[in-house]
Order: structure tokens, then sequence, then C-alpha cells
């Protein structure tokens, strides 16, 4: 029974669309530029990821902190509510995965960054910070429930960026462009 309430506890809490409803703010709480609501944004959807990982490892253990991890990124791609508040899934399962395992996040924040760098294209930068974490994690983990978990996410993450992977290669993707 807790693991029932652990999981459709973070799908609703991953069905919140913090995306829309801070974007949709006009004299509201965040009266910022664009870079820094994106900040509020990416800070928010990390804070819902391990809000809800951190209530499944109360209610249910380690393996209920798992369940609430991929519930609380399917209810971030699959919404209960509206399709347009749909949401990538990558911060939120960024912060799920903080409570669970800390360096694999630092590891993939490296990555990303390092990759960001270098191609300056965020879609591939996503897609390579998601891959590298994929494959480190599976060799970090002991657990084979932890392997499954990263598996879920990472399968969530690349199921939910396949729309703009269209966009992306249809452009030069490797055109050298000056930061600005």
């Amino acid at each position: 029974m807790a693991y029932l309430c652990a999981v459709v506890a973070a799908y609703l809490l991953g069905s919140i669309p913090v995306r829309t409803w801070v974007g949709n703010v006009r004299h509201g709480l965040i009266r910022t530029r664009a870079a820094a609501k994106e900040l509020w944004i990416l800070g928010l959807e990390m804070a819902k990821g391990a809000l809800a990982a951190s209530v499944g490892l109360l209610l249910a253990g380690w393996f209920g902190a798992s369940l609430a991890a991929v519930a609380v990124v399917f209810g971030e791609t699959f919404p209960l509510a509206s399709a347009h508040g749909r949401g990538s899934g990558v911060a939120t399962a960024a912060g799920a995965l903080f409570v669970l395992s800390p360096l694999l996040i630092f590891i993939g924040a490296v990555i990303y960054f390092l990759s960001l760098l270098i191609t300056r294209y965020h879609l591939l930068s996503t897609l390579c910070a998601v891959v590298g974490v994929l494959l480190i994690g599976l060799i970090l983990s002991v657990h084979l429930y932890i392997w499954l978990v990263i598996c879920c996410l990472a399968g969530f993450i690349l199921l939910r960026l396949r729309n703009g992977r269209n966009r992306f290669f249809h452009r030069n993707p490797f055109r050298r462009r000056p930061f600005r």
C-alpha cells in the first residue's frame, strides 16, 4: 500500500505544469528576464523530482523512491490534465536522481556542460548527458532496480526529445556559430 501511495503521489506531483504556470505569469511572483525565469523553472522542476523521490523514500524505502522517480517523470512527460503542459522530464529526472544517486547527477551535469561548451546545442548536450548517465549508471549501480529506474528515466527523456531531434537534423548541426 505504501508503494501505491508513493507512486500515485509522485505521478500527481509530476503532472503539475510548472513551465506553463510560470510562463503564463504576467504580473505575478516572477517578474524577471527570460533567463532568470528559465532558472526558476529548472529549479522548480528539479525540486518536484527531488520531493517525489524523497516522499517515496520516506513512505516505502529505496524501492519506493525508485518507483516514485519513474512515476514523477512519467507524470511530467505524460501529464494527467493536458498535453500542452508536457515537459521533457530532464530536470525532473535530475531532481529525482539527485535523491537516489547524487554522483550520477554530478557526472551528468559535467557531461552536459562540456558538450554544451563544445557543440553549443542544447538538444545534443541533453542527449549526451542522458546517454552518459545511462552508461555510467549501469556501471556504478549494484542493484537491479536502480538499473531499471535509470533505463526507464532515460527512455522517457529520449522519447520526449524525439520531436526536437527532427528539427536538429534538418539544419546543419555542426556549423560553428559564434557566441553572442
